[in-house]
């Protein structure tokens, strides 16, 4: 549903755990990479990301990110590079605890054939396909025979709830980014919205900037109060903001469900409710 997507600019997230320096992660670089021309691949990223910080991407989904990062268009990234993924490595390190599985609740494991059934389902578009999966399972170390114990898929699911996060952030710039550059622009989004996003002051949003301000601790409501200047709003003043800033609206389902006893008067809190119903 793409409205949840447009609605993570008003999500709250609090860093539950956060991933080492800039100069250990440099240090881990040279420690890990594997052919030391200095340039970081899709597949090294995802190595890195999981074994100093937990977090987990696709291949293919790195392969993605990483041209929003350097802007050059290659399919590598330099060490200076990574630097700039600190917003993302945030966003893949956060932590939210997995509520008990009717899959997997009561028994002790699941099988690897069970569980790339019940990944599919709970993360459906996440991935590509069920082969890509198989990632997942590589990455934390399982064989295709093995019995999964339960912790360690809870742990998977827990991981795989920041992945998406960071692919709706991902695919809510892109929505913005109509001419596609990788950066937004007065052009794609309003002055005020990149006043307040803008970090290097080069009058543009790149993606790591994007991802910063979306996920800082308390970012949502602060975006609300300063939107609409107040901490209630009407179903018509929102809709007329989406629309003003993002070119798109709401559906009345959608509205109903942020707004179920038809008040028309909806507070940050009856998005953030909505958000987790979704």
């Amino acid at each position: 549903m793409f409205s949840k997507n447009i609605l993570l600019l008003f999500c709250v997230v609090c860093f539950v755990e956060k991933c080492c320096s800039t100069d250990k992660w440099r240090e881990n670089l040279e420690k890990h990479h594997d052919n030391g021309d200095g340039l970081i691949d899709a597949v090294e990223l995802q190595k890195l990301i999981f074994q100093k910080c937990k977090g987990f991407v696709t291949v293919r989904l790195a392969d993605i990110y990483i041209p929003f990062i350097n802007l050059n268009g290659s399919n590598q990234i330099t060490f200076a590079e990574f630097e700039r993924m600190a917003p993302l490595i945030n966003v893949l390190s956060e932590r939210e605890k997995s509520e008990a599985n009717d899959d997997v609740n009561g028994n002790k494991t699941i099988s690897v054939k069970q569980a790339r059934d019940v990944l599919w389902r709970v993360f459906y578009g996440l991935f590509e396909n069920r082969k890509e999966i198989s990632e997942v399972f590589k990455i934390f170390g399982l064989n295709e025979e093995d019995p999964i114990e339960r912790e360690t898929f809870e742990e998977i699911e827990e991981t795989l709830k920041s992945t998406r996060k960071l692919n709706e952030t991902h695919t809510l710039f892109c929505y913005l980014d109509k001419d596609k550059n990788k950066v937004l622009s007065a052009e794609e989004v309003s002055t005020a919205i990149i006043e307040k996003y803008d970090i290097n002051r080069d009058n543009k949003i790149d993606f790591t900037e994007f991802v910063s301000y979306c996920h800082r601790p308390g970012a949502g409501e602060q975006v609300f109060i300063i939107q609409f200047g107040k901490s209630h709003i009407t179903r018509e003043e929102l809709n007329d903001f989406l629309f003003r800033e993002f070119k798109t609206r709401l559906t009345v389902y959608d509205l109903d469900e942020i707004d179920p006893s038809s008040k028309n008067n909806i507070s940050y809190q009856d998005f953030k409710k909505w958000l987790n119903k979704i």
